[in-house]
């Protein structure tokens, strides 16, 4: 048998809870500490929305003027 060398995580202060319910309360406090690890950054999130990173760059600017209009084929 292998020896525990820390403290224990958890300790039941009142009550008799069972091993299922000791079982129920670990998996909850996991799946919170997963989350707010989420949430604290560790996950990579675009710095932009998607509405802007869809959107067509606008076109550059006509000049009227001699001479600017060569390219047009129509």
């Amino acid at each position: 048998m292998v020896e525990p060398t820390a403290a224990p995580l958890l300790r039941v202060v009142a009550g008799a809870p069972t091993s299922d319910e000791l079982a129920a309360v670990t998996a909850l406090l996991a799946a919170v500490e997963a989350g707010r690890a989420e949430s604290a950054g560790t996950t990579s999130r675009p710095t932009s929305s998607a509405w802007t990173r869809s959107a067509r760059a606008p076109r550059p600017m006509v000049v009227a003027g001699d001479g600017q209009w060569r390219g047009f084929a129509g």
